[in-house]
């Protein structure tokens, strides 16, 4: 497998490769944040809804699992990044206006999290599209090393 990534990751252009290492850096400061709340005493984020609180904990493990994997297979990481943070701005907006009755303007976290969906939702195509030159590429020329 470490010969085909590298291979795809070696033939991405110079954009994909640096929207997938924005990708995988904003999902590993996820990760650390989620670590840290873990940090904060068992079980975390005691006081919120039980579907809030398994939600949140297992935000850990899928967020550092696609740091890891966008880097191998781009297109399911893709878009199962957009589904994640998806969810998780639904998760913390319900939070935000229901549980903390707060709003937007005083949730910077949310901010964050919105701005990063918004790249995700803007860059996908085109990391789709060329996820997919690059199958095409690979039956065409009848390379089996690339991974789309």
């Amino acid at each position: 497998m470490t010969n085909r990534v590298t291979y795809r990751w070696a033939i991405a252009s110079v954009t994909s490769r640096s929207i997938i290492a924005v990708y995988a850096v904003c999902f590993l400061v996820g990760a650390a944040s989620h670590v840290v709340d873990l940090l904060g005493g068992w079980p975390p984020y005691a006081g919120y809804p039980v579907p809030l609180r398994l939600f949140w904990t297992a935000l850990l493990p899928i967020d550092v699992a696609l740091a890891w994997v966008l880097f191998s297979r781009t297109v399911p990481a893709v878009v199962i990044s957009a589904l994640v943070m998806l969810l998780d701005v639904v998760a913390n907006t319900y939070a935000i206006y229901y549980l903390w009755e707060t709003d937007f303007a005083r949730s910077p976290g949310l901010w964050r999290q919105c701005a990063f969906l918004v790249f995700i939702l803007c860059t996908a195509p085109l990391l789709l599209r060329e996820a997919n030159v690059l199958a095409q590429a690979r039956a065409g020329h009848g390379d089996q090393q690339v991974e789309a």
